[in-house]
């Protein structure tokens, strides 16, 4: 997991994701640009954690831990799989989120991610990532891992990175999948009366053209007991959530979670 937060706190929602993890991995490894001492005592025994200075965003963190996996060479050939986390969601209901996750027909793919977005070009969204050890341990990603430079500023990050990481999966001869298949489901958006007719299109290009952890975020609430903290945050895309905002006026725990997320 790589770890980001304002004040160094560790989320509640952050911790339950790390304690459910045991249940799944053999190693939970913990990457952290801003982690509050004080909080090191409350982390489950299992959890390895790691500190490192905030440059090249989760990347950096993503690569710092696999570095970490590779020091134990006979480990490392052992490894079957790499889950990459970062803390960018909430989660509300992390054993929900794991079984959802990595127990479906996708689970013996390539490489998978919860979502895979078209916005831009088609690549798997970088804040939960699944590589299997055949495209892990390919030659071409590991130098492409080691020849990384740190990149601070978002969106070149995502050019670069989240998408290059899928480019570059897609080269060596592996394929992209998403255990949320947004095109199943409809988008959570309002379609004005006047557009009903075109509906149809509508949904096409959303499903197509625009970021599916946004248009999507309470399918993805509903289905993997997530939603990304920018979506309730700053709401780029301009999202109808009067839905979330009454769940977590009813539900206490959805409400400390989302406090939390809110400071991050």
């Amino acid at each position: 997991m790589a770890h980001y937060h304002s004040n160094g706190l560790v989320r509640t929602d952050t911790m339950q994701l790390l304690k459910e993890a045991h249940n799944y991995f053999d190693r939970v490894i913990v990457v952290s640009t801003n982690f509050n001492q004080s909080f090191k005592c409350n982390l489950p025994a299992h959890v390895e954690l790691y500190s490192r200075e905030n440059i090249g965003y989760d990347f950096y963190s993503y690569r710092y831990g696999l570095n970490k996996l590779m020091e134990n060479s006979a480990a490392w050939e052992a490894l079957d799989e790499v889950c990459l986390l970062n803390s960018s969601f909430l989660c509300f209901d992390a054993k929900n989120f794991f079984e959802n996750l990595l127990k479906n027909e996708l689970s013996y793919k390539d490489a998978f991610g919860l979502v895979k977005s078209h916005e831009s070009t088609e690549h798997i969204q970088s804040y939960v990532v699944v590589l299997k050890s055949n495209i892990l341990k390919n030659q071409i990603l590991l130098n492409w891992w080691d020849s990384m430079k740190p990149i601070n500023e978002r969106q070149g990050v995502i050019e670069n990175y989240e998408i290059g990481l899928s480019r570059l999966i897609i080269k060596i001869g592996g394929e992209l999948n998403a255990a949320f298949n947004h095109f199943s489901y409809e988008p959570n958006v309002s379609i004005r009366p006047d557009a009903i007719e075109d509906k149809l299109k509508t949904v096409e290009y959303i499903n197509n053209y625009c970021n599916p952890s946004h248009f999507h975020w309470k399918n993805l609430l509903d289905n993997f007991s997530i939603i990304k903290i920018e979506v309730i945050k700053s709401n780029p895309f301009k999202m109808d959530i009067k839905p979330f905002v009454e769940l977590i006026n009813k539900n206490k725990r959805y409400s400390e979670i989302t406090l939390e997320g809110l400071s991050n």
